[in-house]
């Protein structure tokens, strides 16, 4: 099995499965009308470590208990299929929504709110943007105003699905 075939696998699909409910319960889920909420209380983002054939989830550590979040993750139902392990944000919560609001107003340059992008919550902590090549300027001024809390692809942005935790 590849290095990154191992999620694939009836039982690590479970197991995601599960991690990913224990987290909506812990955290609650995003909505219309709590679209931050997850983040609001801690959680940042779910990533799959390929090395070490890991769930791993990113947690704001100043709003969150890492410890005792491992432990009820770890306990969860379905959960024990896959190692699991709870990581600290490099952002807080607030730097993080704040960040968030940036990118949501389209304030953050002339012509932001004309050109086309999309844009999610990475589980490294930061945001990511897909600008158009052309848009170097707008790219450059949101770089500028959020600095390492964003990251800039450069592709044709199109609509994203609503990404639900875990």
């Amino acid at each position: 099995m590849t290095s990154e075939a191992w999620w694939t696998t009836q039982k690590a699909q479970a197991s995601i499965q599960a991690i990913g409910d224990a987290v909506a319960q812990e955290f609650g889920e995003s909505s219309k009308e709590d679209e931050a909420g997850p983040l609001s209380r801690g959680y940042v983002g779910t990533s799959l470590d390929h090395a070490t054939q890991t769930v791993v989830v990113v947690v704001d550590p100043e709003l969150v208990d890492m410890e005792r979040l491992t432990e009820r993750m770890s306990a969860a139902p379905g959960v024990s299929g896959i190692p699991l392990r709870v990581e600290p944000s490099a952002y807080t919560s607030a730097e993080l929504l704040e960040a968030g609001a940036v990118v949501r107003n389209r304030a953050w340059h002339p012509r932001a709110a004309q050109v086309p992008f999309t844009s999610w919550l990475a589980a490294d902590s930061r945001f990511v943007v897909t600008l158009r090549q052309e848009d170097e300027d707008v790219a450059r001024a949101l770089t500028d105003r959020l600095g390492d809390r964003v990251r800039i692809e450069r592709g044709s942005p199109r609509r994203m699905p609503r990404r639900a935790p875990g």
